[in-house]
Formats: C-alpha cells, structure tokens, sequence
C-alpha cells in the first residue's frame, strides 16, 4: 500500500483531536469564508493586520497531494456551532518536512486548542513516516508571528526549537520609480501562455535550490503546485516577468495583483535568479520593473516575505531598493527521526 491510499489508511486510522467544552471535525467549514474569517480574526488580533483571502486560503487547502476533508480540522463552539479553531497539516512528497498551521480565536486561548492542533499535526507527521526515504531526517515544521507569544511558549513546551526567521518587508510607493537597467543580452517580457508557466516553474525551482527550506520535488509535483497557484484570485499573468537570453530563461518574478484582499497593495510572491546570472543586477532590474508596474496601476505600497538569513543576500537588495521590515516571523522545528537532513538549511 503506496502513495494516495496508504495516506487515506493513515488518516482513518488515526483520532481526531478531543478538547472539552468543544467539536472538532475533519475538514474544513462551509462555507470556508468561515474558516477565513477566523485567520483575520487571529491574525489582526496578534499582527495588527490579516494578509489572508479566501482565494489564498483556498490554494493552500488545495495544493497537489493534499485532502483538504483529511488533512484541516475545524473547531466548533457546541450549541452556536460557531468556527473557534482551524487547523491545518501540510505534507507532500517526499513527505520529509510537514508543515502544520493553527488558528485559534482570542476568546478561546488557554483552553488546550492549540495545543491539541499541533500535537494532531505531530501525530499525522509520524503516522506518514513509511512514505519518506529511509536514510532521511523527517521533522515537523510551524510558522508563527513574532507577535505571538503565546504560541511561542507553546511550541517550546511541546519540544520544538526555532530553526530560522522570516521577514515581511514593505515599500511605500511615493516618488517616481527609477527601473534598474537590464544586463546585457537580457530581454524581458510578461507571462503569455500555460507553457510559460513551466517556464516559470522550472527557473524558480533552479534558483530556490540553494535557499532556506527548499525540498527537492518531482517535475510534476512542481507542475501541479504552480498549476494551482494560478488558480488564485490574486494572480496576473501580467505581473509575471520572464527574464530571457539568447539561451533561455534566467530570472523570474511572481507579483501578486492584490495583498490581503488591499486592492492599493501589491505583493512579490517569488524572485529568483539562476546562479550563474546572480550579481550582475538583474533581480534589481526585475524587482524595480514590478515596483514602476505597480505604481502605473496606482498601488499604494508592495510587500514581500524574505528570508532573514538568505545566502543570496536578498535581504540586502530589498533594503537597497527602499524596503523596510515591518513584520517578523519565527519557524520552529521539531525532529520525528534522525538522518540525512534533505531540507536545505
């Protein structure tokens, strides 16, 4: 038993989360607007502000080897059945790094929701084991904001430790943007076609390798996973630039139409240069390109996430082009079983 039916076995083999005083179901509320609600709640709550919309909350429960009926859970309050909690367990090929993600409603802290969310996502992590190659680490990963103290303390309790850190870095679109010149030999254009997306898919996958997190995935994987990003709201095939030579493709950048439903902001999804055309400005060249795209559609401002300790030193460029750090995140990780580590660090 392999692949999509030993995943299934795992799943009803295993318990669902209990917590007194509350109901937890497999799968996610109807309408999920529900569950969307819920993450603005949270997140404004701790942050301030919500970069979440249905359409991204969509993609995520719908990424390529993910049952979003087994794979979320949802908590209710009895009586009003009113959404409390939502979790949710992300684990694809080669399954050597799950991911699991937990919201809870500030009225409902300290009850032993979120500890029973993310003790569910070590439990699926462990049952998912005899799908991951045998000479490989296999660890459980979460994703909180800074401001979040509590899940700090949590995760911490439960054994995980922090692993890297993660900025949200914005631009105030004010002057004039001044476009960086291309390097020579370097032509750029917009995304024009589905074959283009392959295009995309494979300069993305070449230049992230050598970046924090990045997991080596089939071609087709790597297909249906750019397939399904294009289903959100918030792509443009027109915020999509190919950076090309006489050889082929060199560079890519993913902009976003909108960010966290703001439709006066824009969002850099994806930036990424081949090795051998890095430090020659073509990022820059790329980057100030989406800036004077965005100020032309009248964007008020643009936001990225960026590794804080990216080898590739993209903190800096960002930094160069006027972007500041308005927001940070922590990963914690927590190690299921010693091996190799196939995860770059």
């Amino acid at each position: 038993m392999e692949g999509a039916e030993f995943r299934y076995a795992c799943t009803v083999t295993s318990r669902l989360p209990r917590v007194e005083g509350y109901d937890i179901v497999a799968g996610p509320p109807e309408p999920l607007a529900r569950a969307t609600e819920l993450i603005s709640i949270v997140e404004t709550s701790i942050d301030g502000k919500s970069d979440i919309t249905d359409s991204i909350l969509t993609m995520m429960i719908n990424s390529p080897g993910i049952d979003a009926h087994i794979d979320t859970i949802t908590v209710r309050e009895p009586g009003s059945g009113k959404v409390v909690a939502f979790g949710c367990y992300l684990n694809t090929e080669p399954h050597i790094e799950s991911v699991t993600l937990g919201w809870v409603h500030p009225a409902h802290m300290n009850k032993g929701i979120g500890t029973a969310i993310v003790t569910w996502g070590l439990d699926r992590s462990r049952s998912m084991i005899p799908l991951t190659p045998p000479e490989a680490r296999v660890t459980n990963r979460c994703q909180i904001s800074d401001g979040n103290v509590a899940a700090a303390m949590l995760l911490s309790a439960l054994g995980y430790t922090i692993d890297r850190h993660e900025l949200e870095m914005e631009l105030v679109l004010g002057e004039q943007i001044t476009v960086t010149d291309l390097p020579g030999g370097v032509t750029v254009r917009t995304m024009t076609c589905d074959e283009d997306l392959e295009i995309v898919a494979g300069v993305i996958t070449s230049a992230f390798r050598d970046h924090y997190g990045w997991v080596d995935s089939s071609p087709e994987a790597v297909r249906q996973r750019w397939v399904n990003y294009r289903t959100m709201d918030e792509w443009d095939d027109d915020l999509v630039w190919i950076a090309e030579t006489d050889d082929g493709a060199v560079g890519c950048l993913v902009a976003m139409a909108s960010y966290g439903g703001n439709a006066q902001a824009g969002y850099v999804g994806s930036l990424g240069v081949l090795r051998e055309w890095r430090g020659r400005g073509l990022a820059r060249a790329l980057l100030t390109g989406a800036f004077a795209e965005y100020q032309r559609r009248g964007k008020l401002s643009v936001a990225l996430h960026v590794d804080a300790d990216s080898l590739t030193g993209a903190t800096r460029l960002y930094e160069s082009v006027g972007m500041h750090r308005v927001q940070a995140g922590t990963a914690y990780l927590i190690e299921l079983r010693p091996g190799t580590d196939l995860v770059k660090r």
